[in-house]
């Protein structure tokens, strides 16, 4: 959970083509989001030079110098929110000095929290705007890395799209098998792509959606366990029920009263 962050400024960068950038050895005195909407170019800290381009988000951190350059024939635009952390919540996401790198798999909608910031601030809604620099940040940290986001590629959306199927289908999930087909891979193969951008394997987050509708139920209506059992497609209740107090720590009957 990301709290307390105070914004300082922000705004939208459309560089002329003549534009270049030195912080100067001090750096900047707080945070800056970074995020490129277009262009090409490149920025430079004193480890690591960066390839930079639509999509690419980074997390400046204070006191470090950054030198960067674009094409005059493709310039960047730039959406910058500097801040800075309300007490230590900065020691616990980054080490000091650090730069951290992200290529934002969705970028409409990562694009649209960072104009509400921009649109939050300008119209003095101060406190607005920081809740929607924390959402943010936390998009921001849960993209995956460089390295895997390069070799991904696309697999993030077709993942998402895997992950909206399951969530329509619990009564009849669809398999591996019936998946790979459509996408035109492997079983095994399409597989290790799921677990590698999801962190579990296929069925595991199959098991977790259909528990997580269930508790839904159990809460919201008044559907008997044997009713919700056959409404996610379990062959019979008793199955479901050890499933549910495996995964839950308590049976369907016991959550329902306790909620």
């Amino acid at each position: 959970m990301i709290q307390g962050v105070r914004i300082n400024s922000c705004g939208l960068s459309d560089c002329p083509p003549s534009w270049s950038w030195d912080t100067g050895a001090a750096g900047f005195p707080d945070f800056d989001l970074w995020t490129v909407l277009r262009g090409k170019g490149s920025l430079r800290d004193p480890q690591k030079r960066y390839e930079v381009s639509e999509g690419c988000c980074f997390l400046l951190g204070p006191g470090i110098r950054y030198v960067g350059s674009h094409s005059p024939q493709n310039p960047l635009l730039v959406i910058n929110v500097h801040f800075s952390f309300q007490a230590d919540a900065s020691a616990c996401l980054m080490d000091p000095g650090a730069t951290v790198f992200r290529r934002i798999s969705n970028l409409p909608f990562f694009i649209d929290l960072l104009n509400r910031i921009l649109i939050s601030y300008n119209r003095g809604s101060r406190e607005t705007a920081q809740l929607w620099l924390e959402a943010a940040l936390l998009e921001f940290w849960g993209q995956t890395r460089e390295d895997a986001a390069l070799r991904h590629g696309s697999w993030n959306r077709i993942v998402e799209e895997i992950c909206s199927v399951v969530h329509l289908r619990f009564a009849d999930p669809p398999t591996l098998d019936e998946l790979a087909r459509k996408y035109g891979y492997s079983p095994d193969y399409l597989g290790r792509m799921f677990k590698a951008v999801m962190n579990m394997n296929f069925s595991q987050y199959v098991i977790n959606s259909r528990l997580s509708q269930a508790r839904l139920l159990l809460q919201t209506t008044q559907l008997s366990v044997e009713e919700i059992a056959e409404q996610l497609g379990y062959y019979d209740a008793c199955h479901f029920v050890k499933q549910f107090k495996k995964h839950v720590g308590q049976t369907p009957h016991s959550y329902k009263k306790s909620g």
